[in-house]
């Protein structure tokens, strides 16, 4: 069997016979651009990862069991899922798994968060309180939860991207970008299991995320966290700046 070895800078590839390969080998230099990378070697897709597909899972078992076993796959197996996957087939369907899971994981986290306010043992804001109930506010995030999961997607798509550009790390295109990004949202299923649900779907979306990243576009690791770090740093510093502007210009402070 041959192993296609792909540079990162350079996209240079060549089929080896892994019989040639040694069996300690860590770093390849590319005959083309002389870069010096880690050895990832990409073997051809096997049939039974084609068969795991989302489309084909759902054509093959059914709807509610191929969501399942996506987001199963996604959980519990990232580097072979989104190794299998193949950017060129739209953002359709990941966006609809994203849109369907995680819109049902963010409402089962509001859910949990608001229930202790309901039921007395976290006191609700006075203020809050006179401008509209704690009902009131459950009911308007969970009617605002699909839009709020389809803006993150696009929002965490864009900026992960074109950070993965400017390093020099996005050659799989932004479709490529955007699959991980929306598949990802399997995490919210852990949203369902009370109290650490949502605080473990976060932590391990991150994980994911990195995963699929680097497996989607054979570059390394060090590029991908990279990105995902800064990433995560612009989405907490921008709602702080757009609150500091919104409290400015309503003259609050």
């Amino acid at each position: 069997m041959n192993i296609e070895i792909t540079c990162p800078e350079c996209n240079f590839s060549k089929s080896v016979p892994e019989d040639k390969i040694p069996g300690n080998v860590r770093w390849v230099v590319c005959p083309g651009c002389r870069n010096r990378f880690e050895f990832t070697p990409v073997k051809p897709v096997a049939a039974d990862s084609e068969n795991n597909s989302p489309a084909k899972t759902r054509d093959e078992r059914g709807i509610l069991k191929g969501i399942f076993k996506t987001i199963t796959s996604v959980l519990f197996t990232p580097g072979r899922f989104f190794t299998g996957e193949n950017p060129g087939k739209g953002i359709r369907e990941p966006l609809a798994f994203g849109l369907l899971v995680g819109g049902l994981g963010y409402m089962m986290g509001l859910f949990w968060n608001f229930l202790p306010v309901a039921c007395g043992m976290i006191p609700y804001s006075s203020y809050i309180s006179n401008q509209i109930s704690v009902s009131t506010l459950f009911l308007v995030l969970m009617i605002l939860s699909p839009l709020l999961v389809i803006i993150n997607i696009f929002f965490t798509s864009a900026v992960i991207h074109l950070l993965m550009l400017v390093i020099n790390g996005g050659k799989g295109g932004f479709e490529a970008t955007f699959r991980v990004i929306a598949f990802s949202e399997a995490t919210w299923a852990l949203a369902f299991i009370p109290v650490i649900g949502v605080f473990t779907g976060l932590c391990w979306n991150i994980v994911i995320t990195v995963t699929g990243l680097r497996e989607i576009h054979r570059t390394s690791y060090v590029k991908v966290i990279a990105a995902v770090i800064a990433s995560m740093i612009i989405k907490w510093l921008l709602p702080v700046f757009l609150l500091g502007v919104l409290i400015k210009t309503s003259g609050l402070l």
